[in-house]
């Protein structure tokens, strides 16, 4: 599926539930949970804004390359199972974790950051399980009111802006 232009609105769930593949060039999404996905996600343009839930929530394969994701009163992504990858774009929340790496149920979470701005109230990036991966080579991070990067799993820094108010990363495992 591919939205190119347009809206799509959901006051009480989900705008999209994806399990296949779906790619955004432009427009807008604007729900309670914004997308949820377990398949193939790929953002190309436009804007994704969830209203009362995370904007994404990705148990797949999702791939930033521009457009705006955002959120006001949670995390603008979480990650439970699978990889997230940030090429480009605008990654906001202004109110918790611009992204957040967890773990479902026996999962594991990963997370890429190439380019892009990722920008959280609190943190801009938390990771909440050790077995999880975050790589980050460029882009920029910024954590508000806490840390940029507040990590407990192998972390790899190659490039890239980190700054945060308390640290840039707090971690207690880097390479």
């Amino acid at each position: 599926m591919y939205l190119e232009s347009g809206t799509i609105v959901a006051e009480e769930t989900y705008a999209l539930s994806n399990s296949g593949k779906f790619t955004m060039n432009n427009g807008t999404i604007r729900s309670f949970g914004g997308i949820t996905t377990s398949g193939t996600t790929i953002i190309n343009g436009g804007t994704v804004e969830g209203t009362n839930d995370y904007s994404i929530s990705s148990s797949g394969s999702t791939t930033i390359n521009g457009g705006t994701i955002t959120n006001a009163v949670s995390n603008a992504m979480t990650n439970s199972n699978g990889t997230i990858t940030i090429n480009g774009g605008k990654v906001e929340s202004t109110i918790s974790e611009a992204i957040k790496v967890s773990n479902g149920y026996h999962t594991i979470g990963h997370l890429v950051v190439n380019g892009g701005e990722i920008e959280g109230q609190t943190n801009g990036i938390a990771n909440t399980d050790s077995g999880n991966t975050i790589k980050i080579t460029g882009g920029t991070i910024r954590g508000l009111t806490k840390n940029g990067l507040n990590t407990t799993c192998t972390t790899n820094i190659t490039g890239g802006l980190i700054e945060g108010a308390t640290y840039g990363v707090y971690t207690t495992r880097i390479t």
